[in-house]
């Protein structure tokens, strides 16, 4: 009985390393050693070959080891015009597409908590099917729904309302439409689901306090929504400030964007290290600001 107690404690402990051991291997090999690459790529110079790189160690005849670091890239965004106005239309694109996304996402998460059961359930499993769809094929679904010869226009001049076809993609209007329309679920459901955990109790004694239903709202379920707002900011944020298919295929490609200029480096102008500095500026740029909210909350708490 012994041995068996034994052996099944061994094996408890044996699965628990094995536990605790993946999200390490999984950080290592697909987060951490990526980025080391990218990083790595980022340094290097741009060349004519296959891959369009140059080595940062290299071996000379005399068996000597020479380690050239290029930083020219990384100065190049911080300095270079076109590289500067890439950033800060990514930067106003991502700010107003967060604002009005997390607005939008919180009016209609706080609709989905005040429901009956039976419609809520229908309706956050529509929100659930978004993600059962591409992104892509919803991004083209748009398109066909705003062309020129779309159905919305097709609507439009068969109710007399317009006689002409509108022109409503290829504009930046319509690049904050697509991307607030695709980036809800990430606002709703997160929200929503703190939403459920708030004990109700807060709410009565609120309106036993003489609280009206709007002066509740501000003043005690938004800050119980605090770190779930903030979450769904960072959310948006993050995945807005390199986007470049919404951009391009529903709005001005003329505009320069982070999304824009990766995409011509890499694939256009065949600039690995420029696009892999690209990409690790957005990364650093997007995860600085995060730290420090973390521990400016971790001080709080």
């Amino acid at each position: 009985m012994q041995e068996r107690t034994e052996t099944k404690y061994r094996i408890d402990k044996c699965v628990e390393k094995i536990l605790f051991a993946l999200p390490s291997v999984f950080s290592i090999l697909f987060i951490i050693l990526p980025l080391s690459i990218i990083f790595y790529v980022s340094l290097c110079k741009a060349t004519i070959s296959s891959p369009p790189y140059t080595n940062i160690v290299d071996i000379t005849d005399s068996s000597t080891v020479k380690i050239t670091l290029n930083f020219g890239n990384y100065k190049k965004i911080i300095c270079d015009p076109y590289y500067i106005l890439s950033s800060l239309n990514s930067i106003f694109l991502s700010v107003i597409v967060t604002i009005f996304t997390v607005v939008i996402g919180l009016s209609m998460a706080y609709g989905l908590y005040k429901m009956q059961r039976v419609r809520k359930k229908i309706f956050v499993t529509l929100i659930y099917i978004s993600f059962w769809t591409s992104f892509l094929i919803r991004i083209y679904a748009w398109m066909s729904l705003l062309g020129k010869n779309g159905t919305i226009n097709n609507l439009l001049m068969a109710g007399g309302i317009i006689k002409h076809p509108i022109q409503f993609i290829g504009n930046i209007y319509t690049t904050y439409f697509g991307m607030i329309v695709c980036y809800l679920p990430f606002v709703i459901l997160p929200i929503h689901s703190r939403l459920e955990t708030i004990d109700k109790i807060y709410i009565e004694a609120s309106y036993d306090l003489g609280y009206t239903p709007t002066k509740t709202f501000w003043k005690v379920i938004i800050p119980l929504l605090r770190n779930a707002i903030i979450t769904s900011c960072f959310f948006v944020f993050s995945m807005s400030i390199g986007e470049f298919a919404i951009p391009e295929l529903l709005g001005d490609s003329s505009v320069l964007t982070f999304g824009k200029v990766l995409w011509n480096e890499f694939f256009t102008n065949l600039d690995w290290p420029m696009a892999c500095s690209i990409s690790i500026f957005v990364i650093v740029f997007i995860l600085l600001p995060v730290y420090l909210l973390q521990n400016k909350m971790k001080h709080k708490e």
